[in-house]
C-alpha cells in the first residue's frame, strides 16, 4: 500500500489496484499524478480494477508513489512516480503503465520504498536507488 494507492496481487498470480486521485495528510490536499495505479492514467481510481498484460506477478511491492512487480520468469516491472531514476529506467521519468526494468536477470525479490528501490539478485547481489543520496549501487 502506497500513500496514494493499494496494489494487490490475487492467487492467480494477476494484479490488481485501486486508489484515490487526492491524498488528504495534514489538512493539505496532495494530488495523484504519477499514475500509481499502473493503468495508463493519473484518474482516480474507485474499483479494484486488473492491471492489463499483468499475469505470472509473484511479488508487488508498493512505496509511497511507485510499485514494483516481480514475475515469475525473473523479470522486475516497475511504475508511478520516477524522481532520480528509481524505476530503474535510466531516467527520472513518470511511468503510468508498468515497464520492464531491463539488464536484470535471476531477480528473487523486489522492493520499493518511499524514495528507494532495491532489486536482489539469485546470486545475492543488489542494485539499490536511494533518493536522498541519488546513490545507485550494486553490492
Amino acid at each position: 500500500m502506497g500513500k496514494s494507492g493499494v496494489v494487490g496481487l490475487k492467487d492467480d498470480n494477476t494484479v490488481y489496484c485501486i486508489g484515490d486521485n487526492k491524498v488528504i495528510t495534514k489538512n493539505l490536499i496532495f494530488i495523484w499524478k504519477y499514475g500509481t495505479c499502473g493503468l495508463g492514467h493519473s484518474n482516480g481510481v474507485m474499483k479494484i480494477t486488473q492491471i492489463s498484460n499483468m499475469v505470472n506477478i509473484t511479488q508487488v511491492s508498493a512505496g509511497d508513489y511507485h510499485t514494483l512487480l516481480l514475475a515469475v520468469d525473473g523479470q522486475v516491472y516497475s511504475f508511478g512516480q520516477g524522481g532520480s531514476g528509481k524505476l530503474g529506467h535510466g531516467n527520472a521519468f513518470n511511468q503510468n503503465t508498468p515497464k520492464a526494468i531491463s539488464g536484470f536477470n535471476d531477480i528473487i525479490s523486489a522492493s520499493a520504498g518511499y524514495y528507494h528501490s532495491i532489486i536482489l539478485r539469485n546470486d545475492s547481489t543488489a542494485w539499490c536507488k536511494i533518493f536522498e543520496f541519488v546513490i545507485e549501487s550494486y553490492f
